[in-house]
């Protein structure tokens, strides 16, 4: 009986709180990078619907000169 309380006691439960304190801290560290991906992904969607917008508005703009133009070409004829 002392061999197995020896072993459990100087063996199993150093080893077990190894292994558990390693996947605690590798848990933590893939939270943390699962978030800065998160924060950049969304970082990115808003970047790309402020892109879209500016091109619509740009788009609408240069339908606008476009009709101006036509507008102006078919008066001075």
């Amino acid at each position: 009986m002392e061999i197995f309380e020896f072993i459990a006691r100087y063996i199993v439960l150093p080893l077990s709180t190894i292994i558990c304190t390693m996947g605690w801290w590798m848990i933590r560290k893939l939270d943390e990078r699962l978030d800065i991906l998160e924060s950049r992904t969304n970082n990115t969607e808003k970047e790309v619907i402020e892109i879209r917008t500016e091109l619509r508005k740009d788009i609408q703009y240069m339908a606008e000169d476009i009709k101006e133009i036509k507008d102006l070409l078919k008066s001075n004829q």
